[in-house]
Order: structure tokens, then sequence, then C-alpha cells
């Protein structure tokens, strides 16, 4: 009998949590607010509008959102062909929808802090390391970079002036850089 009781409590507790993780807006009012976003002037401002909507509706995670800015920190976007728009069939019109409820985005990573996997410098004396993560970043000045870096060394990227990153490592070893990966 016990057993019974405790296989319908674990039943109804997954079933409460399941319902309190559901949106509370209607799927064809989500969509009518992603529709919305259409009307945005920039490709910014048309992904940020989809991204509240998504933030909203509690289906874009925020530590794993901060995760990816993280990861993409210092690579350069490289533009692409406008997509291709599918063929969409209108659906009809219902009540106006209420705008999505504000959830803040993750903070903005304006540097990381990591480790050295790996350093070498180039033909071109110009030294490159490789991030324990799998990003690459190469100097990108002309100064002279006395000793390489160590495996397993602190390695510091920061946002530098006028879109350029500065690189740190060993907490006194500076120089101008750009990722390469």
């Amino acid at each position: 009998m016990s057993k019974a009781w405790s296989v319908a409590a674990t039943v109804a507790v997954l079933h409460a949590a399941s319902a309190s993780a559901q949106d509370s807006v209607p799927p064809q009012d989500r969509w009518a607010q992603v529709a919305a976003c259409a009307a945005e002037r920039s490709n910014e401002a048309r992904h940020a509008c989809v991204d509240a909507v998504m933030r909203a509706a509690g289906v874009l995670d925020p530590a794993a959102e901060e995760a990816i800015n993280r990861e993409n920190f210092g690579r350069v976007e490289r533009s692409l062909p406008p997509p291709v728009a599918p063929a969409v069939v209108a659906a009809p019109q219902s009540a106006p929808s209420a705008a999505p409820r504000s959830v803040a985005p993750p903070p903005t990573v304006n540097g990381i802090v990591t480790r050295v996997a790996s350093a070498r410098m180039g033909s071109d004396r110009r030294l490159q390391v490789t991030t324990t993560e799998g990003a690459v970043w190469q100097q990108d000045d002309t100064g002279t970079i006395r000793r390489l870096p160590r495996e397993g060394e602190s390695f510091e990227v920061r946002e530098g002036a006028l879109g350029s990153y500065r690189c740190t490592f060993n907490g006194n070893t500076t120089f101008r850089c750009e990722r390469r990966d």
C-alpha cells in the first residue's frame, strides 16, 4: 500500500512541477509577439526582440546564454547573406497580445579569465596562445614578448579601445591581440 502511495505522490509532484514550468501565455499570443519582432529595423534589434520573447516564455536559459556569450567573446562576427524567408501562412488574427514580460538578459561579457593550453611564436614573431576552452588569440602588435606563457598559466582577455582586445598572461605581460579561431 505504501509503495502505491509513494508512486502516486511522485506523479503528483512531477505533474505540479511541469505545470509550474509551463508558460502561462497561449502559444498563439507568443507567436504574435515573435511576429511583431519582424517590424524591427535592424538585425540586432530583431534578434533582441525575439530573445526577449523567448526569455519571457522561459525557453532561453540565462546560464546557457551567458556561457555562449563567454565562449564567443572576441569572435569576429562575419556578415552573412540575408536568409531566404520561408512561405508563411497567415494565422487568424486573435486579440492583441500583451508584450512579453521583461526578463533581463545576462550581463555583457567584457573580458574573460582562463588558462593557457599552449603557446607558440609564429614565423612573423607574433605570439599565438590557445586557451583551455580552445580559443586562439594572436598578438596584434609588434611588441617584443620576452618569454612564452607556460601551459596552465593564467590568461586574461579584456576589451580595449576602438574594438581591440588586450591579452595578459602571468598578471604582468600585456599585449594587443585578436581572436583567430
